[in-house]
């Protein structure tokens, strides 16, 4: 465990967590600004922070990238449920490089501003193996994925 303090800021760049041999302070909190956060953890653990992203900067577009490294176990980033983010921020959750089905990044309840029935985070969407699409969290397993409803425009008279 690293013993500094303060924010882990990523503004414009990537920083890449490998989690096989140590972890960031858990009183740091993760401020993206416009970078992308990397959590490569190729051996099936669980990386249980939880993190609070505050803030999203302003008008910046940030990435959380998810990588199991083709690990026989899944791998879980857990985040905290308060998620911060100034206007006009966006941000995309990469599970492409996440080859187990059970790998995921988890809030244990909806993070700040999920709405509806299917805790839509509108600011931010999912990118895995089969496309893009809005985030949202799963009640049950507690997972942000990407929200699969299809409406037929027939259906709608």
């Amino acid at each position: 465990m690293n013993s500094y303090t303060g924010a882990t800021t990523v503004n414009a760049g990537t920083l890449v967590l490998n989690m096989t041999g140590g972890a960031l302070n858990s009183s740091s909190a993760l401020s993206l600004g416009g970078g992308e956060f990397q959590s490569a953890r190729g051996y099936g653990r669980q990386l249980a922070r939880p993190w609070v992203i505050c803030p999203l900067t302003a008008g910046t577009t940030s990435t959380i990238a998810l990588s199991d490294n083709g690990g026989a176990n899944a791998t879980t980033l857990v985040l905290g449920s308060t998620w911060t983010r100034g206007a006009s921020s966006t941000l995309t959750i990469d599970y492409t490089n996440a080859s187990n089905v059970g790998s995921f990044i988890t809030s244990a309840s909806a993070p700040t501003g999920a709405a509806g029935a299917n805790n839509v985070l509108a600011f931010a969407l999912v990118t895995d193996s089969t496309g893009t699409g809005l985030a949202h969290w799963t009640t049950g397993s507690n997972s942000i994925t990407r929200l699969n409803q299809f409406h037929h425009l027939a259906d709608r008279q």
